[in-house]
């Protein structure tokens, strides 16, 4: 259908399939109208095809930046996963999490927006996803996907919570040496108070030697 497409369309127009199966893997294709000298002329249609490979990998990288144990996915325009290395998460099925939370995507909805959800995922997981949506490319504004980072909200926490118990430690030091230390001053106070005390005493008793 697209091939028909290009070949029905206006010279010069660069065309963009989906991801597909093809081969061992994914595979998108580019498609374009090659023409005589004149420029007026279709002598024949350019296809090439990229793998979905090199993405796999980027997306690997992106996974190992991931706080917790979730994942990276690149999704179609129809919230199909087409990269990601999550074992429960088929490719070109619908994002798992769209299934109990179906506008989980809705920050993305227009072209190149961004956003963020708090939610509970698939797993019945609370977690939090950070989401991008890809603009459009080509005559027939393929490519349209998004990429969707998801990370566990106790994973996200734990810096907090570790911090929260490191001050916690540090102000009960704090306060344990401001005892100790107002414990020893009261008692060097008190120690000279009393020699101030006894003195006195013994001088109105004519006591004191001169």
């Amino acid at each position: 259908p697209l091939f028909n497409k290009v070949l029905n369309s206006e010279l010069g127009g660069v065309y963009y399939s989906d991801a597909i199966p093809h081969g061992d893997g994914l595979s998108v294709f580019l498609l374009t109208a090659i023409t005589d000298d004149t420029n007026t002329v279709l002598i024949s249609v350019l296809l090439v095809e990229v793998s979905m490979e090199p993405i796999n990998n980027i997306v690997g990288v992106f996974d190992e930046g991931i706080i917790g144990e979730k994942y990276v996915y690149l999704l179609n325009d129809d919230g199909e996963a087409i990269v990601n290395n999550d074992p429960d998460q088929k490719l070109l099925q619908v994002f798992n999490d769209i299934k109990v939370k179906p506008d989980v995507l809705a920050a993305t909805d227009e072209d190149g927006a961004f956003g963020f959800e708090i939610y509970e995922d698939f797993h019945g997981d609370m977690v939090m996803a950070g989401m991008a949506d890809m603009l459009a490319h080509g005559a027939n504004e393929g490519l349209d996907w998004g990429i969707i980072a998801v990370a566990p909200m106790k994973d996200i926490g734990a810096p907090a919570y570790e911090l929260r118990n490191i001050i916690i430690w540090v102000a009960l030091v704090i306060v344990a040496l401001a005892i100790f230390g107002s414990l020893a001053f009261t008692r060097n106070i008190t120690k000279d108070l009393n020699k101030v005390v006894a003195f006195t005493d013994a001088a109105s008793k004519g006591e004191v030697n001169q």
